[in-house]
This record gives C-alpha cells, structure tokens and sequence, in this order.
C-alpha cells in the first residue's frame, strides 16, 4: 500500500509483513549512471535513496532478481503514525531522481 504512490514503482500488497519489494523501474539514463559509477543499477538507486533521505535499504540483486529487472527491499519497522513523513521523504526522492534521469522511459518490467 505504502509503496503504490511511487511513479514507477510497482509492489504487491503486502499486509502485515515486515519486508516489501517494491520493483523500481530505472530509466536508461539511471542505468548508465550506474555503470559510470562502477554500481549496480539497483545499488546505485538504493545508496542515492540513502545519501538523499537517511532511509536505508537493500538492492534486489542480492536476492537474486531478473537480469533488467530492479527491485529493492525494505523493512518496515517505523509505526503507523510515521509512516506519512517517511513516504513523503521517499516518494520526494524518487520523484527527483526519475526526473534526474528521464523518467519518461524505462527498464522493461
């Protein structure tokens, strides 16, 4: 639930569980970045994330994802009440970093 407000993030509903994977669909120019960097694609939108907003995640591909297929996990441990700002915070940062790198295309689901 938390998660669907996003632009181009894609997440099964996932009542009362810790953990979500939202699936981040990166752009090109995100992916390009990313190998600039030396990064993972989905690494380098989860440190991004992190640097931008303190909010800490973990990348998909240790997990095993798809190849071209990015997700990211986090854990939901914040109460109710705080969830509102830290969503703001998060749907803030990936509202900028899409429009940073085009958000008009992106990776194939």
């Amino acid at each position: 639930m938390w998660f669907a407000i996003l632009p181009k993030v894609m997440t099964v509903e996932h009542s009362r569980a810790m953990y979500s994977f939202p699936q981040i669909r990166l752009p090109p120019k995100a992916i390009e970045a990313a190998k600039k960097a030396g990064k993972l694609p989905d690494v380098f939108y989860c440190l991004k994330l992190l640097e931008a907003t303190g909010i800490s995640t973990v990348p998909g591909s240790g997990f095993g994802q798809k190849e071209g297929v990015f997700h990211l996990r986090t854990t939901i441990l914040p109460s109710e009440e705080e969830m509102p700002a830290i969503m703001a915070s998060f749907k803030k940062f990936n509202y900028d970093f899409m429009n940073q790198y085009d958000y008009k295309t992106h990776s194939r689901i």
